[in-house]
């Protein structure tokens, strides 16, 4: 068995490209049984002119009509015909934000296997993007802002909606080296209570790729001293993302994240169906992917 790929980004993403057939076909080819798509879903009315839209048949579409879920779904259970070796499960990434939850209301009458939560804003503003961080900085310290983060990834596990929290330390790919180190600084002593509400909640925490192989991180979101302490707190549940925004990223770095995985004290990664745990694949059972496979 492979390592399942629980983070990736179709071209209803609208910052993504390649289909679900393309991501499909790749994940064949290399010998993936199991991907989970994760389109974002940013319901926040103040950033709908910039995020508030998705792709169908190459058209921008207003993300709260949910009138595209439906095709969206629809292409995926098309696919798994075209692909019955490869496991299609359907999932969103949603950013979290005060008020979300009325919002995203009309979306959880659909048939969602895996439904991720994200914290990319504070006040509307993205904080790891360096102009915006740069306008939060105006609004407040970075200690406040790293305060209010916690709280929101606090509020979205609290929630009872999603199954998974994504990268978690997602800020540290902040280019403002300031910023960055007050902040982690400042969210460290949260982490203990993030961490054992994930486990209370029976939610899985994201290992994700993308800090390494898109930002030219050193490791990924979470990075190996959250990891060891997300262990050592007893949770188990964790899941693999690329976050890949297009095929040629499905499953990349993976050997780099079940290394740390397994040093952190972790046994195995889950997988998700119909919003409820579907199973626990143990590290023991994991192969290599098939080459050839970007390095």
């Amino acid at each position: 068995m492979r390592i399942p790929d629980y983070h990736i980004h179709p071209d209803f993403s609208f910052d993504a490209r390649g289909t679900i057939r393309d991501y499909a076909q790749f994940a064949q080819e290399r010998g993936l049984e199991e991907i989970c798509f994760t389109t974002h879903l940013d319901l926040d009315p103040v950033r709908a002119p910039k995020e508030g839209w998705v792709r169908v048949n190459g058209s921008r579409v207003p993300n709260r009509d949910t009138r595209w879920v439906h095709k969206y779904i629809e292409e995926i259970e098309e696919t798994r015909e075209l692909f019955p070796n490869v496991r299609l499960k359907r999932g969103l990434e949603v950013d979290y934000f005060p008020g979300v939850e009325s919002l995203l209301e009309p979306f959880l009458q659909f048939p969602w296997d895996y439904l991720l939560a994200s914290v990319h804003c504070i006040q509307h503003l993205a904080v790891a993007n360096e102009k915006e961080g740069a306008q939060l900085l105006s609004l407040m310290d970075p200690e406040r802002i790293a305060l209010e983060f916690a709280h929101q990834v606090k509020n979205a596990i609290q929630s009872g909606i999603f199954n998974g929290l994504a990268h978690l330390d997602y800020f540290k790919r902040q280019s403002n080296p300031w910023f960055r180190e007050k902040f982690l600084s400042a969210l460290e002593p949260q982490l203990e209570e993030i961490l054992t509400l994930l486990k209370e909640r029976g939610m899985a925490l994201e290992i994700n790729a993308r800090a390494i192989f898109r930002y030219n991180l050193k490791e990924p979101f979470p990075g190996p001293e959250i990891l060891s302490l997300a262990s050592s707190l007893g949770l188990e549940m964790i899941t693999f993302g690329s976050d890949s925004h297009n095929p040629l990223e499905l499953a990349l770095k993976f050997d780099t994240l079940l290394a740390l995985a397994m040093k952190a004290g972790f046994k195995a990664v889950y997988t998700f169906k119909g919003g409820k745990i579907e199973k626990a694949i143990p590290f023991s059972q994991i192969t290599p992917l098939l080459p050839p496979y970007p390095a």
